[in-house]
């Protein structure tokens, strides 16, 4: 995990909004096996949620991210912290085009309209 990744988690609050780029497995099917590297195999995923704290696991430790709340329960990511790239706070400030759903996105975090 990159120094500046740590900087921003440790002055994170549970509950803040935050964007977090990270590197997630991808599967390539029926690929020839002659083929031995790829060009790219880097699976880039931006997501957006609340942070929802650090938890250990029994190898990794992972970011806690909560994408959906609903009236009882929740949608929550756990991404590993050996995968993350960057995380930023709340500003929605990435270009559309890596988000899916942006307008989803936008109406759930207030878009342009006043923010979180």
């Amino acid at each position: 995990m990159r120094k500046g990744v740590r900087q921003v988690l440790r002055t994170l609050k549970e509950g803040e909004l935050i964007v977090v780029r990270w590197y997630d497995a991808c599967t390539w099917r029926d690929v020839p096996n002659s083929m031995k590297n790829p060009k790219k195999v880097d699976s880039p995923i931006v997501s957006v949620g609340a942070y929802g704290g650090l938890v250990k696991g029994e190898k990794l430790t992972y970011l806690r991210l909560v994408v959906e709340r609903k009236p009882d329960s929740s949608d929550i990511t756990y991404v590993p912290l050996v995968l993350i790239d960057s995380v930023e706070r709340g500003a929605m400030n990435f270009p559309k085009k890596e988000v899916r759903n942006y307008a989803q996105i936008q109406r759930w975090f207030g878009g342009e309209e006043g923010g979180v």
